[in-house]
């Protein structure tokens, strides 16, 4: 049974309840009040007493009667005539020319379900157009084909986000490479159909310390306020989130995010803030982190052979459970990492590969194995995908660029070599695709750990050492 056939007769049963309350001047349901297609309209009205209630849900009424009207008139009238003139079923009959009241009765009873059948058809459209909007805000199609081993992580983080009583600020903190946005991405994705947050306020920082009163205009950008003081837009960003709840995702938030609860507090309550961090902050009853955790040695496994698939390296999609666990031993549960050496396959064998890297058994060292497994990567590439990965440096990484404006960054590569690097970085997971086959664009972007080896390591060393 899908969510349209569950919902079908209790609205059946509200419709008739809430027709009686207009013909009684009775609170609305409050399932009635639930719908989307109600909320939107209460909206309008910037009001939410019960007499604008029950004048909402009127005209709501109303209005379903009259597209009713257009194919049934005589089941318009019979509810007009009862519910909006408040006639008896007696009186009714007579206006309408019926002999008996128990005739009008049973064309009543039809005629609340062809209504019921019209609102909930409202609300479906209501819905899924809200629900598209809503995944729009998120800006960033996901960089993942399938999350492994995140279930519960993500059920963790849909719990903490739709408690009413629970923490406000929600962090996922992990080091880089573990997938914390994508955890992040795939819980909002699910949230989003509940429409618990009527609006999501997405902000994708590139990595450094960011300011509060830059985030607070940055989110005022996002939400479409106009420019004022930063007084007058903390006084509209309040307003804004504490009058509508909302879910405001600030990710890659590389500063020590604890000294953010006092700022970021106001805008709370029912709005909620999930914030993706390297950094850990102090627990308290307004803050829940969720640590990203290693990927077990099964997602490790499908992680590896779906990947390997994708890209074509066909013997490491075969592999067995035991030459992954040499793999598993040497990187641990990194997503990244695991995706870099899948790419290095075609160039290396893994044990070549695996020789290089130091064992991931202290936080300390995961720098280290991935300063090693990118250097492994960047030797393995052609000159011209080289130039193309140096050329995504760019300043606004987060966003992506297409391909006409990445081959303008590579002055001596025309159009179909740098089309041809760019797949090749793909495969070698050192490119992330952004959009999808039905834009005109195809946008890419390099991950913050890949820009951060060209910018510490590839540019300060001279041009015979790479």
């Amino acid at each position: 049974m899908n969510k349209s056939e569950r919902i079908l007769p209790t609205i059946k049963a509200e419709t008739a309840a809430a027709l009686t309350c207009l013909s009684t001047d009775a609170p609305m349901p409050p399932f009635f009040k639930s719908l989307l297609i109600m909320r939107q309209r209460l909206h309008a009205e910037n009001e939410a007493s019960d007499s604008v209630w029950h004048i909402v849900c009127g005209k709501l009424l109303l209005a379903g009667i009259n597209e009713m009207a257009e194919t049934h008139p005589l089941w318009a009238d019979i509810l007009k005539s009862h519910y909006i003139d408040r006639m008896t079923m007696r009186g009714s009959a007579q206006k309408l020319g019926y002999d008996n009241r128990y005739r009008v009765d049973r064309e009543q009873r039809k005629a609340i379900d062809r209504l019921a059948d019209i609102l909930l058809a409202w609300e479906q459209n209501a819905r899924q157009q809200q629900v598209a909007q809503l995944l729009r805000s998120l800006d960033k199609e996901p960089t993942y084909d399938t999350l492994f081993g995140a279930e519960e992580q993500v059920e963790r983080l849909k719990q903490a986000l739709l408690a009413p009583d629970h923490a406000w600020l929600i962090a996922v903190t992990v080091l880089g490479g573990f997938g914390k946005t994508a955890v992040a991405d795939q819980t909002i994705r699910q949230i989003i159909p509940t429409l618990h947050f009527q609006q999501i306020v997405a902000v994708y920082l590139e990595p450094g310390n960011l300011p509060l009163a830059n985030l607070r205009a940055l989110l005022a950008r996002q939400l479409g306020l106009p420019t004022a003081s930063e007084a007058e837009t903390e006084r509209q960003l309040v307003q804004c989130l504490r009058s509508r709840p909302s879910l405001v995702f600030i990710d890659g938030f590389e500063d020590d995010i604890s000294h953010l609860e006092e700022g970021l507090s106001k805008w709370a309550n029912p709005s909620k803030i999930l914030i993706t961090s390297r950094h850990r902050p102090v627990i308290s009853h307004t803050f829940f982190a969720q640590p990203i955790t290693s990927l077990p040695m099964t997602a490790v496994a499908d992680l590896i052979r779906q990947h390997a698939r994708k890209i074509g390296r066909m013997e490491l999609a075969a592999a067995t459970d035991e030459q992954i666990g040499l793999i598993h031993h040497k990187v641990g549960g990194n997503p990244l990492a695991l995706k870099l050496i899948v790419g290095l396959s075609d160039k290396h064998t893994i044990p070549a590969i695996l020789n290089d890297l130091t064992e991931l058994k202290i936080e300390a060292k995961i720098e280290e194995m991935y300063r090693r497994i990118y250097w492994q990567a960047w030797r393995a590439l052609s000159s011209e995908s080289q130039t193309v990965l140096k050329a995504m440096q760019i300043p606004d990484s987060a966003a992506g660029a297409n391909l006409a404006y990445i081959a303008s960054l590579c002055p001596g590569l025309d159009l179909r070599a740098v089309s041809a690097a760019i797949e090749d970085l793909i495969n070698r997971s050192l490119l992330e695709t952004h959009g999808s086959a039905w834009e005109a664009h195809m946008r890419y972007r390099i991950h913050s750990l890949t820009k951060t080896f060209l910018q510490t390591e590839i540019i300060h060393y001279p041009d015979e050492y790479l």
